[in-house]
């Protein structure tokens, strides 16, 4: 399945949102529905609503080693960068990452936690289709 890449608004806090769009080939404004919130989610939101259009998820988020990291085919990551404060989600969908910050599609090296610009994974929810 190919995705369609979409992009926050800028300065929103809807980067959960749209991840969870894209993944469901859906447009934000139907996600924000699910969601029903326009702010920062939480990992049992996406897994909420994730697993009622089909998919199963793990039950939380699974930190990365420092030394090798694995990741697996789809999920969705929770990335930090400067302070370890700040926290943003981007999806890892195949070899892509998909930022809802960015305007394009990043093939990556995801041999390592640090992705661009100083932007590193903390953790990740895996995420498969439901057979």
């Amino acid at each position: 399945m190919k995705l369609k890449h979409l992009q926050q608004p800028p300065g929103s806090s809807l980067c959960g949102q749209t991840c969870v769009a894209m993944l469901l080939g859906v447009e934000l404004g139907q996600s924000i529905e699910e969601f029903k919130s326009r702010g920062g989610t939480r990992t049992k939101q996406i897994k909420a609503i994730l697993e009622k259009h089909g998919y199963v998820c793990a039950d939380r988020l699974k930190l990365i080693s420092k030394k090798k990291p694995q990741f697996p085919d789809v999920c969705i990551c929770r990335v930090r960068w400067g302070h370890k404060s700040r926290s943003h989600w981007v999806l890892k969908y195949y070899d892509k990452l998909y930022d809802p910050e960015c305007p394009d599609v990043r093939v990556i090296d995801w041999n390592s936690r640090f992705i661009y610009d100083g932007m590193w994974v903390s953790s990740y929810l895996e995420i498969k289709r439901a057979s």
